[in-house]
């Protein structure tokens, strides 16, 4: 996030809430709750706010964009 640009911090999130709710090929509707990082230091307020707005629009249950 620190060091990325915004789309880049965009498909970074995309693929951690990929990564967590996928086991042995299957989608797990249900039990991860993404957010952003303690150590927001030196990240650009562009890259936290896409974070956040990343957050919102995919990872909310079902994940209907996997």
């Amino acid at each position: 996030m620190t060091f990325g640009t915004p789309d880049e911090v965009e498909e970074h999130v995309k693929s951690q809430i990929r990564k967590a709710t996928t086991l042995d090929g299957e989608t797990m509707n249900g039990g991860y709750i993404p957010g952003p990082a303690h150590d927001l230091l030196d990240t650009p307020f562009i890259n936290v706010e896409r974070t956040v707005q990343s957050i919102a629009k995919y990872g909310k249950y079902p994940l209907d964009w996997l």
